[in-house]
C-alpha cells in the first residue's frame, strides 16, 4: 500500500497493532528467482516455494505483501516488516502481533534498536523463563 492511501485510510492516525503472519506456496516450475527448499506448510515434499509474508492494520486490512525466498525462516521477515513500519506506517507507540515461531528473542531485541518508536509485541511463549 502507498503511504498516500495509507495516510487516506487511516485519516492520519497510524494503527497503534499490526498484525503478521507468513505462509508458503509450492511452485511446480524451475524457474522463480525466489523459489527455494524450506518449510513445506502444503506438506508436498520435493517442491520448491516461495513464503510471503503478510502485514496487516488493526483492522486486518493488507497493508503489504512481501515475497521471500523459499528457505526463509519465519523470524528472519520479521525484521524488514519492523523497519517498514517504522518508515513507512509507524508514529508513537505501535504493538506487533505474531506467533511463537515469528517473534523469539533476537526479534524482541531487534525492536528495541529503533530508538524514535515504542515497539512492543504480543506472541506465545514458547518455553518458560528461568
Amino acid at each position: 500500500m502507498n503511504r498516500k492511501l495509507f495516510h487516506r485510510l487511516h485519516r492520519g492516525q497510524p494503527p497503534e497493532l499490526f498484525l503478521y503472519d507468513v505462509t508458503s506456496s509450492y511452485l511446480e516450475g524451475e524457474h522463480n528467482q525466489l523459489a527455494a527448499f524450506g518449510y513445506n506448510r502444503d506438506g508436498k515434499k520435493g517442491k520448491r516455494q516461495i513464503v510471503i509474508g503478510l502485514l496487516c492494520d488493526d483492522q486486518g486490512t493488507a497493508l503489504s505483501i512481501e515475497v521471500f525466498q523459499g528457505n526463509t525462516a519465519d523470524p528472519q521477515t520479521f525484521g524488514p516488516q519492523v523497519t517498514k513500519v517504522a518508515q513507512r506506517f509507524g508514529g508513537g507507540a505501535v504493538t506487533f502481533v505474531g506467533d511463537r515461531g515469528m517473534i523469539k528473542g533476537p526479534q524482541i531485541e531487534a525492536l528495541s534498536t529503533y530508538k524514535d518508536h515504542e515497539f512492543h509485541y504480543i506472541t506465545a511463549i514458547t518455553k518458560t523463563p528461568d
